[in-house]
């Protein structure tokens, strides 16, 4: 048995490290495809690297997948929004199922994955003799290491899809997926200009901002910042919860987590129910407050 695992920018180093991990558990040989940059220290046998290709199309990246995927049993990517968009192109191309968010490698071909926001575990078998599966990282933690043989790659991208403007990424706080301290506020702040307090208390820690489904409709934050079920499935240390109920698709993103400290002003809020520390009462006085604190 081989996997393969792809990574594309803009996925973390710490997503593609998981997957790296998960591959490991169904066999000793794991070779990837890296678009973008590259971390160092991975334990990989053999790396296609296309380094210059920084923003490709998903229909892209299931073509390069096309031209490397003979001989392997697994194909295997991070189940962010990324990943679950460019392997569902190439399953289109090759005509294969696709195993979604799994969390438990039980076997070769047996596999454990999340349903319901996380209420439900279904085990999956698999007869197809080419298995391509999203993997939710926080729970492949094994962080292996190596020095593998790498390959420069180029890629004339399509010109059916043009990406006129790249992300801008702030490079300045911790890797949401894969931070130590994440604070993250909903719908309570009540406006874009009062959530910015958030950043203050995010960058007093040194911590990743998170939000809920709310705040990012209500426009306080991009998507790419939305924790829960049809955002960013994550387990920090320490998650700080501000004015956030708790809808169980956002618990279904944040409940890992280690030790959970929630604000809000509703006693009856559900997010006190899996709440290590809570506090009734005002958010901002809370923020204010912990900007004379520090966590180790």
């Amino acid at each position: 048995m081989k996997c393969l695992v792809v990574h594309s920018h803009p996925q973390s180093s710490q997503a593609l490290q998981a997957v790296i991990d998960c591959a490991h558990q169904i066999t000793d040989h794991v070779d990837a495809i890296i678009i973008g940059p590259m971390p160092d220290n991975l334990a990989l046998n053999n790396i296609w690297h296309y380094a210059d290709l920084e923003h490709p199309s998903s229909i892209d990246i299931a073509d390069i997948i096309c031209q490397h995927d003979q001989g392997y049993s697994h194909i295997l990517c991070h189940a962010d929004t990324a990943g679950k968009e460019y392997l569902p192109y190439f399953c289109g191309r090759k005509g294969l199922p696709m195993i979604s968010d799994v969390c438990k490698i039980n076997q070769p071909d047996t596999f454990e994955r999340l349903m319901y926001a996380g209420d439900v575990v279904e085990t999956v078998q698999s007869s197809n003799p080419v298995k391509a599966l999203t993997v939710r990282g926080i729970y492949f933690t094994q962080h292996h290491q190596g020095q593998p043989t790498i390959h420069q790659e180029n890629w004339e991208t399509s010109d059916r899809i043009t990406l006129s403007q790249a992300p801008v990424l702030n490079d300045t706080r911790p890797d949401l997926g894969s931070a130590y301290i994440v604070v993250s506020g909903g719908r309570g702040f009540g406006s874009k200009e009062s959530f910015d307090a958030l950043y203050d208390l995010a960058s007093h820690f040194n911590a990743a901002v998170g939000a809920s489904r709310a705040a990012v409709d209500a426009g306080y934050i991009g998507n790419d910042h939305q924790v829960g079920q049809t955002g960013k499935q994550i387990a920090p240390k320490y998650y700080f919860s501000f004015g956030i109920s708790g809808a169980v698709q956002h618990l279904a993103g944040m409940k890992n987590s280690q030790v959970i400290i929630a604000i809000d002003k509703d006693p009856d809020a559900p997010i006190f129910n899996i709440a290590d520390y809570g506090y009734v009462g005002d958010l901002f006085d809370a923020i204010s407050a912990l900007k004379n604190k520090h966590i180790s």
